[in-house]
């Protein structure tokens, strides 16, 4: 490596320069012009455990008073190419589709305030939606319900019973969701927390996975 002052290479507008002798530590390496700091000092200083720790909850830190600031340049860039975006996130999914899933299911089975606040607030946004679907869901319900026979209705009245004797934090589901041709019957009712039923939604749960 070519020997070089740092009054040199502050002149040829350089950032490092060169003197071929150790620094403190015994580095014979290049130094940054700026500070005249040693370049193999300082990336074994980046790459300590204590100064790792310290940037991460800096960063943390950061991220939480400019909140705003963030989320901001992210709308923006996204509002310039949506699909671009869209894409990535696809993208994304499809190549951690187990770890999504299984992060973003015990994310709202952790959050429960939250998801029942979010619930309500969609709710009120797409009440029109909700009671399309709530329709739907009453027409299917009718079209099984006349077809019982009455140990059928019995079988389901004390599924739930069952869940109300249980309390309130317990709901009766459909095993096989009745928009995916699920039966309303016995043999395809289960009673479980609410808990498990907001994230399970419209999927099949068996064995307590989802699928």
């Amino acid at each position: 490596m070519e020997v070089i002052s740092k009054k040199q290479a502050q002149e040829q507008g350089l950032k490092r320069y060169f003197t071929g002798k150790p620094c403190k530590r015994g580095h014979v390496s290049e130094r940054y012009v700026s500070g005249g700091v040693c370049i193999e000092c300082d990336n074994n200083r980046v790459r300590s455990k204590e100064y790792v720790e310290y940037q991460k909850k800096y960063n943390r830190t950061w991220q939480q008073v400019n909140r705003d600031k963030i989320n901001a340049q992210s709308r923006e860039r996204y509002s310039k190419n949506p699909e671009k975006y869209r894409e990535k996130k696809r993208d994304w999914l499809q190549r951690h589709k187990g770890y999504a899933t299984e992060y973003l299911r015990k994310w709202r089975a952790d959050n429960p305030e939250y998801m029942k606040e979010w619930r309500q607030r969609n709710l009120t946004h797409n009440r029109g939606l909700e009671a399309k679907k709530e329709a739907k869901r009453r027409a299917i319900k009718r079209g099984w319900e006349a077809n019982w026979t009455p140990t059928q209705k019995l079988e389901v009245d004390i599924i739930y019973a069952e869940a109300a004797i249980l309390g309130p934090n317990f709901e009766v589901d459909h095993i096989i969701p009745l928009s995916k041709g699920g039966s309303h019957t016995a043999d395809n009712l289960q009673i479980i927390t609410k808990a498990h039923h907001a994230p399970k939604g419209v999927n099949i749960w068996q064995d307590r996975k989802y699928i």
